[in-house]
């Protein structure tokens, strides 16, 4: 069965939703109610062993095994216990002089070991059994007859089966019973949901469907409407729907007279396209002449660049000459300065050797004064020895060698007189040529300045030509970056111009295709009864 109708897909839904949600409530409940029973059951069980335990635990503190063996046989006819075994320990055999029992069941040997209660719930396709095993330990009271025991010993270990067959059995029929009311009320509430679709979705529907069918496949007559008689979901649905179709209609209608005005506005489209084809085509003439222009003058600018460049490299190269020469010239100005310094020193120590030698001639000429007086008492020494005669000839010896050393010393002063007066002329001069050579090297030293200034000046013009060069070079770059990007643009322009006149061409094809639209777009419209 196909599924192509609302109504299906909605009754279908519906009754998965409803399986789906009952099975899940039929699920939870029984697994709820078998939980809580089994709870309870085992609750009960617990008790019941307890009781079971106290009344066993009270028949053998009397000490009689009449009494213990008809309690076990009394708990074991409960119903629902399927057994109950008591397992007496080693120590109360020997006490009693009974025999020995070792049990095979390891939770039992255990118990003896580490005394605990416990439980096993057992199930298996025929049986399900619930087991307690409960240790029974040694109190105060059970001193009294089991001497060779203390407190807190396992006199032996207590184990109960429980069936739960019967109750498994209520439950199972418990379960069915609700399966069987959560069936029947799933096919009520099935029927029940079905016969309200029918009525309320699918009928509705139908006749909403028969409707736009007739709409859809008839004449196309937009001022029928779809009857409303309800004010439901789908009554609201209606009126939308014939609110829709007044709208197409209006809508119709305004298209009928947008498609003659489209159809006169084509020819306009195609008399402005062909003016666009013929305009974009001198715009890609004029823009192609101007690409030419602009790559004619980026070609001369890339040659002022160059140069440009290289006047900025001779200048720079003139620039660093002049730094040199400025250099040595101010090292020339140094030496000249320094040595005019040491001509200067030479003149000032040359006047003080002609004024050192002037005062030697002094002190010479009282030299020669004191040989005059020495040779004038030589002669008036010579004269009073020869007045004294053979007396006084020893003396005339004496002043006659006094004389001639005078004479001798007059004789050496005037060589040393001659010698000092040319030595003064000779110093003079030197000074009179080292300040005239002073004189000449502050000239030099001057003129050296003069030129330096100057040549600093030179290189200051340089220094601008370069900068100068330098930013004509930048400017050449700039204006040829600019150049580039002008170009560019023209390129673009170009191409935009001819995408203009694809674009017209495009225009006047669209323009006879719009034109045949409207035209079918018309008569398609008039179809249509309004």
């Amino acid at each position: 069965m196909r599924i192509d109708t609302i109504g299906k897909k909605i009754a279908f839904s519906m009754i998965a939703v409803l399986f789906i949600s009952f099975v899940i409530m039929q699920f939870v409940i029984v697994s709820q109610f078998n939980s809580s029973t089994m709870q309870i059951v085992k609750q009960n069980l617990d008790m019941l062993s307890k009781s079971i335990f106290q009344t066993v635990q009270a028949s053998m503190n009397t000490g009689d095994p009449a009494i213990i063996s008809k309690a076990i046989k009394d708990a074991g006819d409960i119903e629902g216990v399927s057994s109950i075994k008591i397992y007496r320990s080693d120590e109360l055999a020997e006490s009693f002089g009974l025999d020995k029992v070792t049990p095979k069941d390891e939770y039992i040997k255990k118990q003896f070991e580490k005394p605990k209660a416990q439980s096993f719930d057992i199930k298996n396709a025929e049986d399900h059994t619930l087991r307690l095993v409960t240790p029974l330990v040694a109190k105060t009271e059970c001193l009294a007859c089991h001497g060779t025991s203390k407190e807190g010993d396992v006199l032996g270990v207590m184990d109960l089966s429980y069936s739960f067959n019967t109750i498994d059995a209520n439950l199972q029929n418990k379960s069915m019973v609700f399966l069987s009311i959560f069936a029947f009320s799933l096919i009520i509430t099935t029927l029940v949901v079905l016969f309200t679709l029918r009525k309320v979705v699918i009928r509705p529907i139908a006749e909403l469907l028969l409707k736009a069918k007739d709409l859809a496949s008839g004449d196309g007559d937009l001022s029928a409407r779809i009857a409303v008689k309800n004010d439901d979901e789908i009554g609201r649905t209606c009126k939308n729907i014939n609110t829709f179709i007044e709208k197409i209609q209006n809508t119709v209608n305004i298209t009928k007279d947008c498609a003659k005005s489209v159809e006169d506005e084509t020819e306009n489209l195609n008399k402005n396209a062909g003016m666009l084809s013929n305009s974009a085509e001198a715009g890609k003439t004029g823009a192609k002449t101007s690409y030419d222009i602009s790559k004619l003058v980026s070609s001369e600018l890339d040659d002022s660049k160059s140069i440009a460049q290289k006047a900025a490299d001779a200048n720079k190269k003139s620039y660093d000459e002049l730094e040199n020469m400025i250099s040595s010239l101010n090292q020339v100005v140094e030496n000249l300065n320094a040595s005019n310094v040491k001509e200067q020193e030479i003149a000032e120590r040359t006047n003080l050797v002609v004024k050192q030698t002037e005062d030697m001639r002094k002190v010479l000429d009282v030299i020669g004064e004191v040989a005059d007086q020495t040779n004038l008492l030589a002669l008036n020494a010579a004269i009073e020895a020869a007045r004294a005669g053979d007396m006084g000839r020893g003396f005339a010896v004496v002043a006659e060698e006094v004389r001639i050393l005078a004479e001798r010393t007059n004789d050496s002063l005037k060589d040393i007189d001659s010698n000092a007066q040319g030595m003064i002329n000779a110093v003079r001069e030197l000074g009179v040529l080292l300040n005239e050579n002073a004189k000449d090297i502050s000239i030099l030293s001057d003129e050296a300045n003069k030129l330096m200034s100057q040549a600093r000046s030179t290189q200051e013009t340089t220094s601008q030509s370069m900068k100068l060069a330098t930013k004509v070079a930048n400017k050449s770059v700039d204006i040829n970056v600019n150049i580039e990007k002008l170009l560019e643009q023209t390129e673009i322009s170009v191409s935009l111009l001819e995408d203009n006149a694809k674009l017209a061409s495009e225009f006047i094809q669209v323009s006879g295709s719009l034109k045949n639209v409207s035209l079918s777009l018309e008569e398609n419209l008039n179809k249509f009864k309004t």
